[in-house]
């Protein structure tokens, strides 16, 4: 499955984002100071977030000072309950505090913001209630900059008299100075740090690298826009803002339209657009025509130009725009009327090149590890060219398939590093990336089979940590799947392994009746014990959660008839916040969707709608095209949650799919409920709330069927919007441990990304990882329970991913 997560945290409270989901989020942007990154205790109720330089490459402190006296003396809050939150791009954390006035320390983790400017902001909480306390009093914001070799030498904004609501361009010149490439966000700020566009960039060593971004204003005002830390730039934003030279409102200029002579143009001609003006006013104006653009591939391969038109009192004119370009790419283009369109500059022959690497790899000794990429071919002929993975002078993996001009084709490498390596390189295509090997994470694993048809050939499974989740390569000796093997979904797998040294409260699956253990062995080593049968699975390629396909395109490419896969996560989120973390502790999560974006949890509150929401998406059709590809999702609510929205039974919880109330099997078990929803894919949103509340999943079904959701339903559930008494359990073959969590789920969405399930891999890799297919149980019991949180039937934590801005969840497999 594939997590499709934000691909931006927008500097707001983070609050916000735990609580408000389906609210409106009030950006909040005060003045910071320049105080250099040390925080005083305000004198009266308030929040002081300083100005803060930090090196992004190591665990920083941020300090913020803070007077909630007040609140706690006149009981808007106890002391208990006060906390701080705090977010930046791409990240947030909570804090408890406790005293109700100082200063506090807050981390932001290694690697967690890209170089650059960015903004930070706070805000005084009840952590109870998931409010705000007296907002915006309690509320700051400040720039945070991250260390970095790359600075900006110069910023531009072409065009300074704009009308509301008109994108103009910010332009910025960047160097790195440094001997590797860095990520680097060029952010446009006002005057008051409101931030109006961010682009986080690759900017390779040596040279510069030019950055275009778009952004616009709604209002009348004159603003002074800075780029990161340059000198600001004044614009003026009204009515008649769109002529330059012919002064007043008595001139304005609109652009009617723009696009390109040419999508496809050979690197040494560049872009030429065609754009028309039109001057509605009645004297002469000048316009200031811009055009743009930025490498996919190169970043460095940037380049934007302007162009000064004149044009009469009512006069409409075509003009033609010629932008050069440094190189070969495949480019996002800007164009004058503030739309975006991609233009490929080629060179002769095939040319292909990687890009989508990232900047760094992280692996683990002796274990397979996943690097995808995209291979690119720039040149106007199709082709092959090989691609390799180099390491130490050894070629560790390569790929040669043909790829067709102008087009972007997914390339997988999986390699293994033999030792332990800190500060490293690895060459992945003609791009070097920084390279960590850690000692492995798991020292021991045992698969076994247990029940159902047990497989013919050996089945291993390799846990690696990727995107900080220690997640599962499941591959089969002398097959191509598990079904070839001879496994069904009747087929019952158990792992015993340990780790050192990593501890997951919430476990993510790809499966059917899936139960965890988890036990210490000493202060540093934890067993887990994880049984589950594979579920039937169906694939679409090329489809994303943002873009999914529609009628008969939204048709499965391939299915499979029995897969698993496995993403436990440590929440690091959390980790300063460990009651919260604990809240959540032994969450699962199950569904057959090929992808899931970030849930959203609303735990209830003033003026908020509890819900729990996930959306979701896989092929309409199976590869028949005819078949409706019917799929699951099923949650176990531990008791903290229902308690969180006063539920006491299964007739108080409601559900929908698509916008349309949906009936529940529903199941009361130690520690909570277990929750099924029948489902039919296109993409939707699945929503579960109490009886009462309004949610109902906020969106519309895709799918061109006409079979009714009710007809496909296979369970017989009793629940409905307004149950009079609880659902009937629709029996399930579900083992006989029970969940045991222990407090109330709460969170929000933070970084998540789009998991996308893929097929099994056809190589057994080198792990660590022992195979005993047809065996019988490798123990008899569950060891000794430290924590012990067995979900039946799996699947509550898709809130979790969400609530805890779960990390790409790939089967990264070619």
């Amino acid at each position: 499955m594939t997590f499709d997560g934000p691909s931006r945290v927008a500097a707001a409270l983070v609050a916000v984002v735990l609580v408000t989901a389906g609210a409106a989020v009030p950006t909040v942007v005060l003045a910071a100071t320049t105080s250099g990154g040390t925080a005083s205790t305000p004198p009266t109720a308030g929040l002081h977030v300083p100005e803060t330089t930090i090196n992004g490459s190591t665990d920083s402190d941020i300090e913020v000072g803070y007077n909630a006296t007040k609140y706690v003396e006149d009981g808007t809050v106890t002391q208990a309950d006060l906390a701080l939150s705090v977010s930046w791009a791409g990240g947030r954390t909570t804090v408890d505090l406790t005293t109700s006035n100082g200063t506090v320390n807050v981390t932001v983790p290694a690697d967690a913001i890209a170089g650059g400017e960015h903004a930070v902001t706070a805000a005084l909480i009840n952590s109870s209630s998931m409010s705000y306390v007296d907002y915006p009093t309690t509320a700051d914001s400040a720039p945070l900059h991250a260390a970095t070799n790359v600075a900006v030498e110069e910023s531009t904004i072409p065009k300074t008299t704009v009308n509301k609501s008109e994108s103009f361009f910010v332009n910025a010149t960047l160097n790195n100075t440094g001997s590797a490439a860095e990520n680097f966000t060029v952010a446009a700020y006002t005057d008051s740090n409101r931030s109006l566009t961010s682009k986080t960039v690759e900017v390779p060593t040596a040279g510069t690298t030019n950055v275009s971004l778009t952004t616009s204003i709604s209002y009348d005002t004159t603003v002074n826009i800075r780029v990161n830390g340059q000198p600001a730039t004044t614009v003026t934003v009204g009515d008649g803002g769109g002529g330059g030279g012919g002064g007043g409102d008595s001139t304005a200029v609109v652009v009617d339209s723009a696009s390109l002579v040419s999508a496809e143009v050979m690197a040494t001609d560049g872009f030429t657009a065609s754009v028309t003006l039109n001057n509605t006013g009645d004297s002469s104006a000048t316009e200031t025509v811009s055009l743009a653009a930025y490498g996919n591939v190169n970043i460095s391969a940037s380049n934007t130009t302007s162009k000064d038109v004149t044009l009469s009192a009512g006069e409409t004119k075509t003009v033609l725009v010629n932008l050069s370009v440094p190189s070969a790419d495949k480019y996002t283009v800007q164009l004058p009327d503030g739309t975006t369109t991609t233009g490929w500059a080629l060179v002769g022959g095939t040319h292909v090149v990687l890009g989508d690497t990232g900047t760094s790899l992280t692996a683990t000794v002796n274990q397979s590890t996943f690097i995808g990429a995209t291979a690119y071919n720039l040149g106007d002929t199709n082709g092959t060219e090989n691609q390799t993975v180099v390491w130490n002078g050894q070629v560790l993996d390569s790929w040669n398939r043909t790829v067709n001009s102008t087009e972007g084709k997914s390339a997988s490498f999986t390699v293994t590093f033999p030792q332990k390596v800190e500060n490293g390189t690895v060459t992945v295509g003609s791009r070097t990336l920084n390279l960590t090997v850690r000692n492995p994470v798991v020292t021991r694993m045992d698969v076994t089979c247990v029940g159902g048809p047990c497989p013919t050939e050996d089945v291993s499974v390799d846990l690696s940590l990727q995107a900080s989740m220690l997640q599962s390569d499941v591959s089969v000796a002398n097959a191509s799947t598990l079904w070839d093997a001879g496994v069904t979904t009747d087929t019952r797998f158990r792992l015993n392994f340990t780790v050192q040294n990593f501890s997951a409260p919430l476990l993510i699956a790809t499966g059917n009746n899936v139960t965890w253990d988890r036990a210490a062995v000493n202060d540093t080593h934890t067993r887990y014990v994880v049984e589950l049968s594979p579920s039937e699975w169906d694939y679409l390629e090329g489809a994303s959660l943002g873009s999914w396909p529609t009628g008969s395109a939204d048709t499965a490419t391939y299915h499979r008839n029995a897969s698993f896969d496995l993403a436990f996560d440590p929440m690091t989120q959390y980790d300063s916040s460990p009651e919260r973390k604990e809240r959540l502790n032994g969450t699962v999560i199950s569904t057959d969707a090929q992808s899931f974006g970030t849930p959203e949890f609303v735990p209830g509150g003033p003026g908020q709608t509890p819900k729990l929401e996930l959306r979701v998406a896989g092929p309409h059709y199976q590869p028949d095209g005819t078949t409706v590809n019917s799929g699951y999702y099923e949650t176990f609510l531990p008791d903290s949650l229902l308690s969180s929205w006063n539920v006491t039974d299964g007739s108080k919880l409601q559900a929908a799919y698509q916008g349309t109330n949906r009936s529940l099997s529903i199941r009361n078990v130690s520690g909570g409920l277990f929750v099924d929803i029948p489902i039919h894919y296109s993409s939707g949103t699945v929503s579960l709330s109490p009886t009462g509340s309004t949610d109902d999943g906020g969106d519309t079904d895709q799918s061109t069927d006409s079979v009714s959701p009710a007809t496909e339903s296979t369970s017989t559930p009793t629940a409905t919007p307004e149950p009079t008494s609880t659902p009937t359990a629709t029996p399930t073959a579900t083992p006989t441990a029970t969940p045991t969590p222990s407090s109330t789920a709460t969170g929000g969405s933070g970084g998540a990304g789009t998991a996308t399930a893929t097929p099994e891999s056809t190589e057994t890799p080198a792990a660590t990882s022992t195979t005993a297919a047809t065996s019988t149980a490798a123990t008899t019991g569950a060891p000794t329970e430290v924590t012990s949180t067995t979900a039946p039937g799996f699947g509550a934590a898709a809130a979790a991913v969400a609530l805890l801005g779960a990390a790409l969840f790939a089967l990264r497999r070619d």
